[in-house]
């Protein structure tokens, strides 16, 4: 067969597209739209590998024919956003619920879908178990330990300088790989607006100073081992045990200059036994803060932080 001469029946497939494209997509907005109207399968067979395109109802996959995308073409998942944001973790122990996140984070593939991955964890103590966790899961890690500083002023400036580090990279704009016939990808495709990390604090027991959280405003979240308002601060469960509360829990909330009392993002809750104390209690919460903590950071993402 000559070079660029097609089949009868690749030919036949490829009209029928067009076709298709002329009685379903005008209408609908445009040439790309009409593309994302139509399933894969509808190509017969000559379907390759899946492209962006955009429509009025958001983003799509579609199957183009072999020799239109080539063997090759850019391989993208329906739910990726045109933006980058990484995830940096505070934490200063253990870290079990960053560990819940980053679980998380690589099992819904938060990177793909979001447009978010895990960057990195960072503790103001060397000897914070979390952070040989993180490391065997190849996750960067980094120490910021606050008695290297005169102040608190001056280590929450190291620990931004830090967090700004691991922003995402504009990845640009890019062709759709494979293209033989120089499609090119439709504008916004391919380029990533690149927002500052998402900080997520997991058990990091330093209070911020406002100039930190005024930096990072709408972008700090934090975990609180009570049902707040109840309990800011420390020894929540021995508190709420001292008051014979019936109930308590965890709850997740965005960080602001006052100390716990951020807009809250989900909560969770579980009975106060008889036999409870403070370490059974807790115990009990923070099996509930694995589940609540990636919840409301999926939604924040899925919502573009908003």
């Amino acid at each position: 067969m000559g070079a660029g001469v097609l089949p009868k029946r690749r030919f036949s497939t490829v009209v029928r597209f067009f076709l298709s494209v002329l009685r379903h997509g005008l209408a609908r907005g445009g040439f790309f739209a009409a593309m994302c109207s139509l399933p894969p399968d509808s190509l017969v067979g000559a379907c390759a590998a899946p492209v962006f395109c955009h429509d009025r109802r958001g983003v799509g996959l579609v199957g183009l024919p072999r020799y239109l995308a080539g063997c090759g073409g850019a391989r993208v998942t329906p739910d990726n956003r045109n933006s980058m944001q990484s995830i940096v973790i505070l934490i200063s122990g253990g870290g079990s619920n960053m560990a819940a996140l980053v679980r998380a984070a690589q099992q819904e593939d938060w990177a793909a879908r979001y447009g978010a991955p895990v960057a990195a964890v960072i503790s103001n103590r060397a000897d914070a178990a979390g952070l040989q966790w993180a490391q065997a899961q190849g996750i960067a890690t980094q120490v910021i330990s606050h008695t290297d500083f005169a102040d608190r002023a001056q280590f929450d400036s190291a620990l931004a300088q830090a967090i700004a580090a691991h922003g995402g990279k504009d990845i640009g704009p890019k062709p759709l790989v494979g293209a033989p016939l120089g499609i090119a990808v439709h504008p916004g495709e391919g380029a990533r607006d690149v927002k500052p990390p998402l900080v997520l604090l997991a058990g990091f027991m330093r209070i911020l100073t406002p100039g930190f959280v005024q930096a990072h405003a709408g972008r700090l979240v934090n975990i609180h081992p009570s049902l707040l308002p109840a309990f800011t601060g420390l020894h929540t469960h021995a508190r709420a045990l001292a008051a014979g509360c019936k109930f308590a829990g965890a709850t997740v909330h965005r960080v602001t200059e006052v100390l716990d009392e951020g807009a809250i993002l989900e909560q969770s809750v579980v009975p106060v036994l008889p036999e409870d104390d403070a370490r059974t209690l807790a115990a009990r919460v923070l099996a509930t803060e694995h589940i609540i903590y990636p919840r409301a950071v999926r939604r924040l993402l899925a919502a573009g932080l908003s």
